[in-house]
């Protein structure tokens, strides 16, 4: 009898065939919820350029899908639902980590990485 696990790599092993998680919902050894995205957190001056930084980082992440609506949520009985999840928790946690903290309180309770953005637009 086989049993499933998941590697490392994101590289789901079953009792066929090895089935790999899509790249945008891999998370990569140097990726935590501390990492710093941008130099200069956003401080309420200078939006665009702290905004351009942000979409820059995440297109090199392969995660800008997660804020700009083209890595929707999945249904909770996908399969890659808690991978969706545990990713945009990611990617929200390195959005908050870009703005200074009498800022970023107002947004801890946003639902997804996805409203985080549309709020801070």
């Amino acid at each position: 009898m086989a049993t499933e696990g998941v590697t490392q790599a994101g590289v789901t092993a079953g009792n066929s065939a090895a089935q790999r998680e899509p790249d945008f919902l891999q998370v990569h050894g140097g990726d935590n919820p501390g990492t710093v995205l941008v130099s200069a957190p956003f401080d309420g001056t200078s939006f665009l350029a702290w905004k351009r930084s942000i979409v820059i980082a995440l297109r090199a992440r392969m995660k800008l899908g997660f804020i700009n609506g083209n890595y929707t949520m999945p249904d909770k009985t996908a399969d890659n639902y808690d991978a969706w999840i545990r990713v945009d928790s990611m990617v929200t946690s390195w959005i908050l980590n870009a703005i200074v903290k009498n800022i970023s309180k107002a947004f801890l309770y946003t639902k997804n990485s996805r409203q985080l953005w549309l709020d801070l637009e």
